[in-house]
């Protein structure tokens, strides 16, 4: 999920990308966002949003029928 670290909002429209695959997917009006169907393997995560801080890429380990979650805060640009 991607939220505004300030009021706990969801962050409608984020673009999250997926390394080293570069697959991307975009958060829904809710904040989710959900990859699926990966590989075992070493991954990057990153978020980018229109209007807030860049936040750092998250390093994640998948193993066989793993199923991640990782939460995204974001700080307002401005």
């Amino acid at each position: 999920m991607v939220t505004n670290a300030l009021t706990g909002e969801p962050v409608a429209g984020a673009i999250l990308i997926l390394k080293p695959y570069d697959e991307v997917q975009t958060a829904g009006a809710d904040g989710y966002f959900l990859f699926d169907e990966l590989e075992p393997g070493t991954y990057t995560l990153s978020c980018h949003a229109k209007g807030y801080q860049l936040p750092d890429d998250v390093a994640l380990e998948a193993g066989i029928n793993d199923s991640l979650i990782h939460n995204f805060e974001l700080q307002s640009a401005s």
